[in-house]
């Protein structure tokens, strides 16, 4: 059971970092997808 416990965690941590790379990459050269940035962000928290 403990291995499953770090599993998800680890991906967990993993989805937080694939959201983060998203948010920065749609906020270098998309300003019209505020939106989707703002559910990724949320995602992140």
């Amino acid at each position: 059971m403990k291995s499953a416990v770090i599993l998800v965690g680890f991906f967990m941590r993993l989805m937080n970092l694939v959201s983060y790379i998203f948010v920065h990459q749609d906020a270098h050269y998309a300003q019209n997808h505020k939106l989707r940035i703002e559910v990724n962000v949320l995602i992140i928290r």
